[in-house]
């Protein structure tokens, strides 16, 4: 079974003015969202937003992933704030993107090569999803030795395997390794998908009407 993911981290800024921003923005693109019952029925078009101690955590839909990393980058720039976001790609790669104040600071993808055989496929620029891990902690005030040994490419020669950290849930060929990089950040992903603040239902072809990254 394939499974995509996309989930933003907004910095100090509470989950009812992340949900006002976001309004914002994906009304500039013909784009609605109106507020449902966090229990609703999920239908593919919704967002739920999470309170984590300084940060909102942003679910976006599942298929989102070729939206999060422009909607972070207009987020930070809406906000005035950095933004971190994370995606899922079919469970093979995940990738990571850093915003402060709508510029892009950082890019990583776990899996720059993955593409390289599909017939018709743009080539990737794979120096520009290195990672830069000082960066990273300069900009959120960690270590570098903390999170360096997550921004390691598994598609290299002899990438190393295992878990970063011995407390670490899981090795870095997971993709669920984001989470234990996350945490170094200061980020926790929801542990219970029950416990959303609100949540948030996108307009019938959103995906066909907000902007697209590229690459990755």
């Amino acid at each position: 079974m394939s499974y995509f993911l996309a989930v933003s981290a907004v910095r100090g800024v509470p989950t009812t003015r992340v949900a006002e921003a976001i309004t914002q923005i994906v009304g500039r693109h013909g784009v609605g969202l109106e507020q449902v019952q966090t229990d609703a029925v999920e239908d593919g078009r919704d967002v739920h937003l999470f309170a984590a101690q300084d940060w909102t955590i942003v679910l976006w839909p599942q298929h989102f992933n070729i939206h999060d990393l422009p909607m972070a980058e207009s987020l930070s720039a809406e906000l005035s704030t950095i933004v971190s976001t994370i995606h899922v790609y079919d469970e093979q790669y995940w990738t990571h993107g850093l915003f402060e104040h709508g510029r892009r600071l950082d890019a990583f993808a776990s899996r720059p090569r993955y593409f390289d055989e599909e017939v018709g496929a743009d080539p990737i620029d794979q120096t520009e999803w290195a990672g830069d891990a000082g960066l990273v902690a300069r900009t959120l005030r960690v270590e570098p030795d903390v999170i360096a040994g997550y921004l390691v490419q598994m598609d290299r020669p002899n990438a190393p395997t295992g878990k970063v950290h011995p407390d670490d849930d899981f090795p870095r060929d997971d993709f669920w390794v984001f989470v234990d990089f996350w945490r170094r950040l200061g980020i926790d992903y929801p542990a219970d998908m029950g416990t959303a603040e609100s949540s948030w239902r996108l307009s019938p072809g959103y995906d066909r009407r907000l902007p697209v990254s590229e690459g990755l």
